[in-house]
């Protein structure tokens, strides 16, 4: 599997690379594609797909990261995925995390995420769940996410990561996605991506101490004692 200086998985995982200039709706960054209906991306400037205030669904919104990011409705089933350059390892322990983003316009905007699945194209309903992010709490800003899961059994055969938008009540959500993260999860507390865990890893856990991000092992919210503890478990090379 190709694998980025940073150990991410995923390519593209900002959004940020686009195949052409066009603008509207249904349109998905490079590397990214639809397996339902059409997600959509929002850029910052309107440069590609949408601006923030198309419809008033991301109104005041900029991106986590860059300029751009997508989003899903979940009454419409809109399923962003990625083909992996090569299928997990069936038995591994993987995490994924990102930022979400809750809608602002007044049917949208309410809790929402995504369920992670490993899949084929056109078999959706045959996918493997293998997680599910905490929906969104508030409108106001991006919410750190991670999960760690352990790849199935039947994982060499599922060569999509697919994002399944969910609502967290009886309303539809359409939440945003920006800066997602792929990793093994045995390297995961390599925040530096040079294949061992060490000085300067820990140096990076303790500048987010009390924050959230890449050294939020646990996905608690919080970078604190127990993720110091996991990267003191994993010390040395991945």
């Amino acid at each position: 599997m190709s694998v980025a200086a940073d150990g991410n998985l995923l390519r593209n995982p900002g959004f940020e690379d686009t195949p052409n200039p066009a603008q509207g709706q249904g349109l998905m960054p490079s590397e990214w594609v639809s397996l339902n209906q059409t997600p959509d991306t929002y850029s910052n400037d309107g440069s590609y797909g949408l601006p923030p205030e198309a419809a008033d669904n991301f109104t005041g919104t900029l991106a986590h990261g860059g300029i751009r990011w997508i989003a899903a409705w979940s009454a419409a089933f809109e399923i962003p995925a990625q083909l992996l350059t090569s299928p997990l390892t069936p038995g591994e322990t993987y995490r994924l995390s990102a930022y979400l983003h809750q809608a602002n316009r007044i049917d949208l905007a309410f809790p929402g995420a995504f369920e992670i699945r490993l899949g084929n194209a056109g078999r959706v309903g045959d996918a493997i769940a293998v997680g599910t992010w905490a929906p969104t709490e508030t409108e106001d800003e991006w919410e750190y996410r991670s999960l760690e899961f352990v790849a199935p059994e039947s994982a060499s055969e599922l060569p999509y990561l697919m994002l399944v938008p969910y609502a967290a009540n009886l309303g539809s959500a359409y939440p945003g996605i920006d800066d997602i993260e792929l990793v093994q999860f045995s390297c995961a507390a390599d925040l530096n991506g040079d294949g061992q865990v060490d000085g300067a890893d820990l140096g990076a856990l303790l500048g987010a101490w009390g924050a959230d991000g890449a050294a939020d092992f646990d996905g608690s919210g919080t970078v604190d004692g127990a993720d110091l503890g996991v990267l003191l478990a994993a010390w040395g090379p991945c």
